[in-house]
């Protein structure tokens, strides 16, 4: 199984990429239900490339604003029109049932 966790609302991007190699993540899921997250998300990305994290790490975005266009403008793996789409996604992906 996997453990879920959550860092909270307005994270910055760097928070984001600790929390993951702090705890040996291998999916970081993001949420937004307003457009002006987008850029946040697509930096969050950026940093994890920059740590050399984003090898490792499957980024998933989830909430009401979150569509496939936004999934490709920000570089993330995968989306999910709300959190339990993006956990099932996540759950495929890796076999694996949530605890």
């Amino acid at each position: 199984g996997f453990e879920l966790g959550d860092l909270g609302v307005n994270v910055r991007p760097s928070e984001f990429v600790k929390a993951a190699e702090g705890s040996g993540a291998m999916v970081v899921g993001m949420s937004a239900l307003i457009t002006s997250a987008y850029e946040a998300m697509r930096e969050t990305v950026w940093c994890f490339e920059r740590a050399g994290f984003r090898e490792r790490v499957r980024i998933m975005l989830g909430g009401g604003a979150v569509t496939e266009k936004v999934c490709e403008f920000t570089g993330a793996d995968a989306w999910g029109r709300d959190a339990s789409d993006a956990l099932a996604i996540a759950r495929a992906c890796y076999g694996m049932e949530a605890r």
